[in-house]
């Protein structure tokens, strides 16, 4: 079972920051690395986001002093939880469970 972190980030506007990992896992995505991020909006931000799939490239674009804010800290807890979930994670490791105490931590150390 791998657990995803979740925050709300509140200002003018609400976003949710998701962010999941099971790395590392010894190399490239053939080893097995999935990495999922997700930025939701839950109310009131001026957000849009522009997918081109022929350059692979995802744009996201704000509006707003709020949206500034929220975003800078909805990355800022992604950036977190990715570096928490996978410190001193074993190579090739099929399950791992971190409670948020755990995330805590491991997110002081890095």
């Amino acid at each position: 079972m791998f657990v995803t972190y979740q925050a709300e980030i509140q200002s003018a506007n609400i976003l949710r920051a998701s962010a999941h990992t099971n790395g590392p896992q010894g190399g490239d995505s053939g080893h097995g690395c999935q990495t999922i991020i997700g930025i939701t909006d839950e109310g009131g931000t001026d957000m849009e986001c522009d997918w081109n799939a022929e350059k692979k490239s995802l744009t996201i674009t704000l509006g707003g002093d709020s949206e500034l804010e929220t975003i800078i800290e909805a990355f800022e807890f992604i950036a977190k939880s990715l570096r928490a979930q996978s410190i001193n994670r074993p190579k090739n490791a099929t399950k791992n469970v971190f409670a948020l105490k755990d995330l805590e931590a491991c997110a002081a150390k890095a």
